[in-house]
């Protein structure tokens, strides 16, 4: 048996279907098909028995229902390529809805120019006050003049001082002015305990970085939508069709469409157990001793 490299309770780990799925792999699976691999049964592909992030339908689509639940979301999706992976799905997914600008800080993660520059979307950026050199939360006053130049308005929040702006009152002119609202929450995904602060309780679409806040591993994020019908009915139901689209079904075809073609399981597992460990789970090794000894030790022999 080659060491666990996640040390979960077993509560914790009964509860983590992808970790289950892994750990049940373990030992049995030997990969010819990617001999290159280097962490033994714990580095997998999308297998008969294991699933596909492209179109989930085993432990993959059940742990991004519970994510889902867990946010509050209508629907997540799991990003083995970081925040930035996230950023460049919303993205893609906001282009295939017929939106051309977006409206942005011009502090914005350089994922956002990125995307934008990649996808052919027009980046209408406007400046921020600045109080000491640091960037201060973007005033409303400001945004109402930067969400009529574009189809979408893309936040970063907490911003990287910890910022976070008047996010309801930011959803409100959105949503009076017709606007698609997105939020680049890198940093702030341990903020679903505090629904006034966290973006999910009023962006259209945002991304968390769970790696960087909750106990995920490097390039660990979710993509979520909030609602199953969003606003503004337009960029979802074009004028010949009589139902809108479902954030279950056309966020989901969209968004999967930019992710590697062999995503990391392991980075996967890693987003599931940091949030079931959160709903009652725990770590079977503080984070102190962890980088003690899960740092030295070697995953797939198990030496240090």
């Amino acid at each position: 048996m080659k060491v666990d490299p996640f040390r979960l309770d077993k509560k914790t780990r009964e509860r983590c279907v992808i970790y289950k799925m892994l750990r049940e792999a373990c030992g049995r699976h030997l990969s010819f098909h990617t001999p290159g691999h280097k962490i033994g049964a714990w580095d997998l592909t999308e297998l008969s028995f294991s699933d596909n992030l492209s179109s989930p339908t085993g432990c993959i689509q059940t742990a991004q229902k519970e994510i889902a639940e867990i946010l509050g979301a209508a629907a997540s999706f799991l990003s083995t390529d970081g925040s930035t992976g996230g950023i460049f799905a919303i993205l893609y997914a906001a282009k295939t809805l017929g939106v051309k600008r977006i409206a942005m800080p011009e502090t914005s993660h350089k994922s956002l120019y990125n995307g934008c520059a990649a996808l052919g979307l027009d980046a209408v950026t406007f400046a921020v006050e600045r109080k000491n050199g640091i960037p201060a939360p973007v005033s409303l006053t400001v945004l109402s003049a930067a969400v009529d130049e574009a189809d979408a308005l893309f936040l970063t929040s907490p911003d990287y001082y910890g910022n976070i702006p008047d996010l309801k009152g930011i959803a409100e002119l959105c949503k009076e002015r017709g606007k698609l609202f997105f939020i680049d929450g890198a940093h702030g995904g341990h903020l679903h305990f505090d629904r006034e602060k966290y973006a999910g309780a009023y962006a259209d679409l945002w991304v968390d970085g769970v790696h960087k806040s909750l106990p995920a591993y490097t390039q660990g994020a979710i993509v979520s939508a909030r609602t199953k019908r969003a606003r503004p009915i337009r960029l979802w139901r074009p004028s010949n069709s009589r139902r809108g689209f479902r954030a279950t079904k056309s966020w989901k075809s969209r968004c999967g469409n930019l992710p590697s073609s062999i995503p990391n399981f392991f980075i996967a597992a890693g987003i599931g157990q940091s949030f079931v460990s959160l709903r009652g789970g725990k770590r079977s090794i503080s984070p102190r001793n962890w980088k003690k000894r899960g740092s030295t030790r070697n995953f797939a022999t198990g030496t240090s």
